[in-house]
Order: C-alpha cells, then structure tokens, then sequence
C-alpha cells in the first residue's frame, strides 16, 4: 500500500457504555472522535427480505496508517464516513507497524 492512496478523512469513534434499567449495555452519547487518512475499498455487501423489513449490509474495508490512535481501534470502535456509521468487524495489521486494516459493515434497514 501507497501512503498516496490513503486520500479521504474518516473518524474513528470510540464509544463509551451506559447500563440501563434492565442491565443492558447501550450507548453513551459520548465518544472520542479521531479523524485519520484512509483507503477506501467496497468489499462487498447484501440485502435480506423479510416479511416487512429490507436489511441491506456494505462492506468496507478502510486502510489507515499505523499510529497512537489507531493502534488502539478495537471491534468496540466506530467508523464514520460521509454521513454513515460503520460496525467494525476485524481488524489486520499489515507489516512491523506501517497499515491497519479496518473492516467494516454498514447496516441499514428498509420498511
């Protein structure tokens, strides 16, 4: 990978936990936002039918440079491109500390 393909700015999100009254884990409405430089690259995706609702999945493979921030990235991180929010799914190192990739899935749901 090219340091020079890593031309768009994305944010990775790191989120905070609450507990609510049934003892379930929910989202706070804080997070670190961390903007970096990554690729971009459409891996794929589907859509599921059921009886009244359409679930169409993207997936995403976003490559950033090893560093401070992003070597801390877990599944528990976000991604946000654009104006869409991205589960991350796995992560890979590429090389002694040069790229990481970050995989991703947008979900979205049709009625």
């Amino acid at each position: 990978m090219q340091t020079g393909k890593l031309d768009t700015k994305i944010n990775l999100q790191k989120l905070y936990y609450n507990t609510n009254s049934l003892g379930e884990q929910v989202p706070a409405p804080i997070y670190d936002n961390h903007e970096v430089w990554a690729a971009i690259d459409y891996t794929g995706g589907k859509e599921q039918v059921n009886t009244t609702v359409a679930i169409a999945s993207t997936d995403v493979k976003f490559t950033v440079r090893h560093s401070s921030i992003t070597s801390q990235v877990t599944t528990k991180w976000r991604v946000y491109y654009k104006t869409d929010f991205y589960d991350i799914t796995r992560i890979q190192h590429e090389g002694r500390n040069r790229f990481i990739h970050i995989y991703a899935v947008k979900r979205e749901g049709k009625e």
